[in-house]
C-alpha cells in the first residue's frame, strides 16, 4: 500500500486546474522535513511561447507529483511555477521540461528559466 503524503503550501501550477496527483509530498517551509526526507524545490519561468512548454516531476518509475502541459491552459493567463515539498531522500526523481518547437525557453522570445534544488 502506497503512503499518501499531504502538501501544506504548494503554489499551484500556473493554471486554473493543474494536474496534481494524490501522492503529493509533505511540504513545509517553516518546519524541517521528517527524518529520511529532504526539502526539494522547483521554479519554472516560461518564455513568451508558453503553449510550447510542458513539464513533469515524478519519482523515477513511480508516482507523478506535477504534470502540466501549458499548451492546454494558455487561455487562462499562465504564470510561473514555484513549488517545494518534503520527499524521501533515498528515492530518484525525474524532472522533465519539453519545448514542442525545440528552440528552448530563452532569448529572442522571452527569458524563460528553471531551477531544481534540494
Amino acid at each position: 500500500m502506497q503512503e499518501t503524503r499531504r502538501v501544506d503550501n504548494v503554489i499551484p501550477a500556473p493554471t486554473l486546474s493543474p494536474t496534481l496527483h494524490s501522492s503529493l509530498p509533505t511540504s513545509s517551509t517553516s518546519q524541517p522535513c521528517s527524518d529520511g526526507d529532504a526539502l526539494i524545490g522547483i521554479f519554472l519561468s516560461i518564455d513568451d511561447f508558453k503553449e510550447e512548454t510542458s513539464l513533469t516531476f515524478s519519482e523515477l518509475g513511480g508516482a507523478v507529483f506535477i504534470e502540466q502541459d501549458y499548451g492546454q491552459t494558455l487561455a487562462f493567463g499562465i504564470g510561473d511555477l514555484d513549488w517545494e515539498g518534503c520527499l524521501p531522500a533515498d528515492v530518484c526523481y525525474l524532472f522533465t521540461i519539453k519545448d514542442k518547437w525545440g528552440d528552448g525557453m530563452c532569448c529572442a522570445h522571452g527569458e524563460g528559466s528553471y531551477s531544481v534544488w534540494y
